[in-house]
């Protein structure tokens, strides 16, 4: 059996399940591929010491089980940060594949551009690059102009669980939430981080009291602007009309896609490579709003399955969710049909057959 070691500094936990799902959805894939999975990865905490310990501890056991043990590949997602330990291996004829999924190619922040040195680095040492959009291979494609595009494969971070994520009775999910049916409600489902566009949700809840005063609005996330969401919200009297959650588990994000009329996905990050959150959406037929010229313009399609914002500002977000709200039913079954026919390609299944395709070619 051919072995692989995974290094990554995101892998989901109890506490954080959504927090590098893709690194778990991949080693799945990985397995039934007919590899041994080893793991060197790291589990998210909120405690800064804690975290360093973490780091340090995840930089020695890669660095040890790269020059100690024998792998047939070594597969490195984020490699601003996972590529790290790739500098002090002694490496041998294992091949090697990098999976980029965002900051680690496009800097949001000054910070990244000091990390992504690693990501420049592990580049050059791959055999393979795999990256989660169409979208984020023009963006590498603009990067790295010598690399032989043939080594490049488009893989949308494991695909969506059609067994985890379906439609259900919207009364049926808000039962499970203990949401009032009475009201309608439009998701905003992300890290609670600069540039998501959870202030422009906000903004737009504001804007759209008086004018749908039958509508509430959900947030789902954490993040280091988490405290700025809830001063933001007090400020603005908002604390009647929107509810708050933290990380939840899949099956309660498929309650809350379900109990959605629209899900908000106005974030403003090139670094945004695909979005999965907005596929996962869309296959609980929620009609979702999207910011142009990031990842979700991947697969959805303006006035086809969804909407794309022309412009990042509440305005606009407020403006699309109105016209949404003015459809008919007939025209609002079509486009969440549309919407959930889309994800069928994104699938698990689906995507799991190109992703074997790939590794057994190496």
């Amino acid at each position: 059996m051919r072995k692989v070691l995974v290094l990554s500094n995101m892998y989901p936990s109890k506490s954080f399940p959504h927090y590098g799902i893709f690194v778990k959805n991949t080693n799945i894939l990985l397995q039934r591929s007919g590899y041994k999975v080893f793991n060197s990865v790291m589990k998210k905490t909120d405690n800064k010491v804690l975290k360093l310990l973490r780091y340090m501890y995840f930089l020695l056991r890669s660095v040890i089980m790269l020059n100690f043990k024998k792998f047939d590949v070594v597969y490195v997602h984020y490699p601003a940060f996972s590529a790290i330990p790739l500098r002090f291996w002694h490496r041998n004829k294992c091949k090697v594949i990098i999976n980029i999924h965002g900051n680690d190619l496009v800097a949001e922040e000054e910070k990244d551009i000091f990390f992504m040195k690693n990501t420049d680095f592990a580049v050059a040492e791959s055999d393979y690059v795999v990256v989660p959009s169409n979208y984020f291979r023009k963006e590498f494609i603009k990067k790295y102009k010598d690399y032989n595009f043939d080594k490049l494969f488009v893989f949308p971070s494991g695909g969506v669980n059609k067994e985890i994520f379906f439609p259900e009775d919207k009364c049926l999910a808000a039962g499970k939430l203990s949401l009032d049916p009475k009201y309608k409600y439009i998701s905003f489902v992300s890290r609670i981080e600069i540039n998501k566009g959870w202030d422009l949700f906000i903004e737009s809840a504001k804007s759209l009291k008086k004018i749908l005063p039958n509508y509430r609005y959900i947030i789902v996330g954490a993040g280091t602007q988490e405290k700025d969401l809830e001063n933001m919200i007090k400020k603005l009297n908002l604390e009647d009309l929107i509810i708050k959650y933290d990380y939840l588990p899949h099956e309660e994000l498929r309650n809350i896609f379900n109990v959605s009329e629209f899900f908000c996905f106005p974030t403003m990050r090139k670094s945004e490579s695909l979005g999965l959150v907005g596929l996962e959406a869309m296959a609980c037929q929620s009609i979702v709003i999207a910011s142009s010229g990031t990842g979700p313009s991947s697969y959805v399609q303006d006035n086809y399955n969804g909407f794309l914002l022309k412009e990042n500002t509440s305005e606009e977000i407020s403006r699309n969710i109105l016209k949404v709200v003015s459809m008919s039913e007939k025209a609002k079954r079509d486009m969440q049909e549309k919407a959930e026919k889309t994800t069928i390609k994104y699938s698990l299944d689906n995507t799991a057959k190109s992703f074997e395709q790939f590794i057994d070619s190496i």
